[in-house]
């Protein structure tokens, strides 16, 4: 599982420096990057807001998910949870990245459970 969370954070941190060196010579390639206004934002997150409602109602009349809203306040949470984590260490270094991905994920997985029998 060591080797899980180590392949995992090089893969998520070449893709995060790809992107990195892409955005560093958007003048080279031709591409203009545009901050989005603050009504854009707004009309964004009001967006996404109203979204998870529909996917918490879909949820429940499509499929019976009774919990549907914990279930969507918990990965909400979890997701706010990752970002605080990711903010608090160097998220360029493969080796802290993968110790975090270590501490809070994969070294809480028992490898004979997850393989079918």
């Amino acid at each position: 599982m060591r080797a899980a969370a180590d392949g995992t954070a090089y893969a998520t941190v070449d893709y995060a420096g790809r992107n990195d060196e892409v955005k560093a010579n958007l003048e080279e390639l031709g591409v203009e990057l545009i901050t989005p206004s603050d009504e854009l934002v707004q009309a964004t997150e009001e967006f996404r807001d109203a979204e998870l409602e529909t996917i918490i109602r879909i949820n429940r009349e499509t499929y019976g998910i009774e919990d549907a809203a914990e279930r969507t306040q918990r990965f909400t949470d979890l997701v706010a949870r990752w970002e605080e984590l990711v903010a608090g260490i160097d998220a360029t270094d493969t080796e802290a990245v993968a110790q975090l991905y270590w501490d809070e994920a994969f070294s809480k997985v028992e490898p004979g459970d997850i393989v079918p029998q």
